[in-house]
């Protein structure tokens, strides 16, 4: 069995047991504010699944990620739909 996570993978301080998350993608625990007084750091976000009307989490590299990884999907359909004039 796993040692548990002590610390928050995304700035490495200690984990507060109140304000804690699950990523989504990495599966890691991350910081993550239950009310807006908390004094732990932004280290992800939650998010909405519209497919599955869903509350998910995920933390800052893999959201960065994600983002990248559609911008550049977006990117590239744009290029296959409007190909260069020659």
């Amino acid at each position: 069995m796993p040692e548990p996570q002590t610390h928050c993978h995304v700035c490495s301080d200690a984990l507060d047991p109140e304000h804690i998350a699950r990523c989504a993608v990495c599966f890691r625990q991350f910081h993550q504010k239950w009310n807006i007084h908390a004094q732990v750091p932004d280290c992800g976000r939650p998010f909405i699944n519209p497919e599955t009307c869903t509350m998910g989490f995920v933390c800052r590299p893999c959201d960065e990620r994600l983002a990248a990884e559609a911008e550049q999907a977006t990117l590239q359909q744009q290029q296959r739909l409007n190909p260069p004039q020659r």
